[in-house]
């Protein structure tokens, strides 16, 4: 009984000292000190008690204690330090919670101050607005600096589109009455001063823990300034469209590759390509591939090296028009940095007609030169061959007068007839001379180039080379022209003759052509003398051989006086062509190839058609008039006088001789009732022909004159237009020519 008994009180000892224990240990681990202090000292006492009962036990026996109290006691102890096991953990969740409670309003607190410094850090304008009856309101520094000038919310004036908005319909009220947040709303706010500003922002409903709406949060932007500059970069926009869509030209934006793909163009394109903007930035057209395969790759080296040099390009080149035509196009450009590769930026400008004009330009002003240049020789042409002329007129006229002079049977007979050959090709010369410098247009008549041909025909064909065939293919009914025909004999000979000897020595052909063509401006700007030509219909002439032909050098000079690819002393041919042409307003053509022959298209102003005159022929007749009277010969040149006075005189005539005007003058007014006739010089010092035909005029207006030049009678009579001469003899002529002249002035 005492063992059982001592045990019992033991357990009960040893639940004791485990409870203070607990209790101690506790007490250092949680958050209750006091609480696990008196327990601790409850226990130990207990732990006292037990260890009393104990040595009562063991020294006076068990009957000194009480079994029932021990019982009871080892109860306790035990279910005291189970309790205090048990307290230990639900204490230790209650500090937890509380700890992350206080935890929890930490960081409240700190996120609650840091959005109250955003708030009131933010520039947009923030307000919290609590019950919308009694409105509880927050507003952070922007708000408050804004309300300074536009008053509080419940008093600010907004407007949207010119219209003022109801206290009802402002974002702030709607989100707090109707809980729905209101976004993107912008309005007009009007300050005390006057002034607008805009507004733009949010605004979204609070709710309390029960989801009820409890107010309402708004921010706002002060965008008045971004409109401002959004309007200024609208109508900057607007004028830069305007200026680019109006501008005379293409403005682009494209990448620098082989395409040039266009990421911008103006509408000016359309006009230059013919393709839509579109079609290019919807890469539908390359750009690229529209340059001109010649120019295509000068352009991209001319680009490459300004993109590496850093300039700016300037460009020239072809581009293809939808349409299929080529068009010149001038551009300038930069490029600027763009990632990997750059970008071109630049202006296009279609100088198609700029270029057009220039190459007219140019064209005329060679054509000015050259004219110019045969203007000029044509002057000195005509100068020579009226002096020569005169020389012409000493040699053939005493020439003629000796053989008159000399029996049939004269052996000296044969060598004058050889002075007056040679003399006569003298004058034939003078006369290609003559026609090179535009004097050569003597008597114009109507006539056919197919007459002409006709007629000349035979004389043709033995000038040509045995080798040489001539073909003719002349029009049917090819209406007349206004022409000399000696010059266009002159003319055809110098045209088949040049195309026989282009020939030589092989066999060939040259063949004659006439027929009709309608030309116009552009037609007569790749010819010659064609500056003044009117468009219309035309008579040509077409002479066409197959010989050697000739390059572009040769081709540009054949006109040239004493030019020649044959041999030294040849050349005047082509330049008397020339002048023949010059002189009936007409037009030439060349087209030659080296080995395809050559063509010379010559061109006549065609008239209407009517009955034309029939064409001249043969010399007239000398005879043996004698005339009556005297005759005062005006020449400045000795010569004249000389072999002229012979020639009067064996007419039958007196003569009297003057070297120039003024003592032509003198010898009229003293011998003006005697004189019969007045053979007159034109060109002459002191006083010309023409003063003096006026002068000889006014002392007597009824006297015959005789007007005597080596130019042709057309270019004297341009000079005489009211008061016409009585007859005109052109240099150098023969007794025969003389009479005849005296005769027709007399009326003999």
């Amino acid at each position: 009984m005492v063992v059982f008994f001592t045990g019992v009180v033991v357990l009960s000892l040893i639940a004791q000292v485990c409870a203070a224990a607990l209790a101690l240990r506790f007490l250092f681990q949680t958050s209750r000190p006091v609480a696990w202090g008196l327990l601790a000292i409850s226990s130990a006492l207990m732990c006292v008690r037990r260890v009393a009962v104990l040595s009562t036990i063991t020294s006076a026996g068990v009957e000194h204690v009480s079994a029932v109290s021990e019982y009871l006691g080892l109860f306790i102890s035990v279910a005291m330090a189970a309790g205090l096991w048990r307290m230990r953990n639900s204490f230790l969740s209650a500090d937890a919670a509380n700890r992350a409670l206080e935890d929890s309003l930490t960081r409240e607190k700190a996120r609650a101050a840091e959005l109250e410094a955003v708030m009131q850090t933010v520039p947009a304008i923030v307000w919290v607005a609590g019950d919308m009856v009694l409105p509880s309101f927050r507003a952070n520094r922007a708000a408050q600096d804004f309300m300074a000038y536009a008053g509080p919310p419940e008093e600010m004036r907004a407007y949207q589109d010119g219209t003022e908005l109801s206290a009802s319909s402002l974002p702030m009220h709607r989100a707090a009455s109707g809980g729905i947040a209101i976004t993107d709303f912008e309005a007009d706010v009007l300050l005390k001063d006057g002034q607008t500003r805009t507004l733009f922002g949010n605004a979204s409903p609070m709710h309390d823990a029960e989801g009820r709406v409890s107010g309402a949060v708004g921010a706002f932007l002060d965008i008045t300034e971004r409109r401002r500059i959004e309007k200024a970069l609208r109508e900057s926009e607007e004028r830069f469209r305007l200026l680019a869509q109006n501008i005379p030209g293409t403005i682009y934006l494209c990448h620098n590759d082989v395409d040039y793909t266009m990421v911008y163009l103006n509408g000016e394109v359309e006009r230059l390509t013919g393709y839509a903007a579109s079609e290019f930035t919807e890469k539908r057209v390359s750009y690229g591939h529209l340059i001109h395969s010649d120019d295509r790759q000068s352009v991209a080296d001319e680009i490459e090296r300004a993109v590496g040099g850093g300039r700016a390009f300037h460009l020239s080149y072809r581009l293809l028009h939808r349409s299929g035509e080529w068009r010149w196009i001038e551009e300038v450009g930069c490029a600027f940095p763009f990632g990997d590769t750059p970008m071109l930026e630049g202006f296009i400008q279609d100088v198609t007609v700029k270029r057009h004009a220039e190459e007219e330009h140019k064209e005329l002003d060679n054509r000015i030169r050259e004219t110019q240049k045969l203007e000029s020789l044509g002057v000195l042409a005509g100068g020579v061959a009226h002096d020569f002329n005169n020389l012409l007129l000493a040699i053939i006229g005493n020439a003629d007068l000796a053989r008159m002079s000399l029996p049939r049977t004269s052996p000296v007979r044969e060598h004058l007839v050889d002075i007056e050959t040679a003399a006569r090709r003298a004058a034939d010369l003078c006369r290609q001379m003559l026609a090179y410098s535009g004097r050569g247009k003597f008597m114009p008549e109507r006539l056919s180039l197919n007459e002409v041909i006709q007629n000349t025909l035979p004389m043709l064909e033995v000038s040509v080379s045995k080798r040489v065939a001539l073909r003719t293919q002349l029009a049917r009914d090819l209406p007349p022209i206004e022409a000399d025909t000696g010059q266009m004999r002159q003319l055809l000979m110098n045209l088949v003759v040049n195309a026989s000897e282009a020939i030589g020595e092989d066999y060939g052909v040259v063949t004659l052509a006439t027929g009709l063509r309608n030309c116009d401006e552009r037609y007569f700007k790749t010819s010659y003398l064609s500056d003044k030509l009117a468009p219309g219909t035309y008579a040509y002439l077409e002479v066409t051989d197959t010989g050697c032909g000739m390059d572009d050098e040769t081709r540009e000079r054949i006109f040239e006086p004493f030019f020649s690819t044959k041999f030294t002393g040849r050349g005047l041919g082509m330049p008397a062509v020339l002048g023949i042409v010059r002189g009936h307003s007409g037009a030439i053509k060349v087209y030659s190839e080296p080995g395809k022959g050559s063509t010379f298209l010559v061109l006549f102003p065609a008239l209407e058609p009517q009955p034309a005159d029939e064409l001249s022929g043969g010399e007239e007749q000398q005879t043996d008039w004698k005339g009556v009277g005297t005759v005062l010969l005006v020449d400045d040149e000795d010569s004249v006088r000389s072999v002229g006075k012979r020639m009067l005189v064996r007419a039958g005539f007196d003569v009297l001789l003057a070297r120039d005007g003024i003592e032509a003058m003198e010898l009229f007014r003293q011998h003006a009732d005697e004189i019969t006739c007045v053979i007159l010089d034109m060109t002459m010092s002191n006083m010309n022909g023409e003063e003096c035909f006026r002068k000889l005029r006014e002392i007597r207006a009824d006297i015959p004159v005789i007007l005597s030049s080596g130019y042709t009678e057309q270019i004297v009579s341009e000079h005489f237009a009211g008061d016409v001469p009585a007859g005109f003899i052109q240099k150098p002529y023969v007794l025969g020519n003389l009479v005849e002249a005296l005769r027709a002035a007399l009326g003999a």
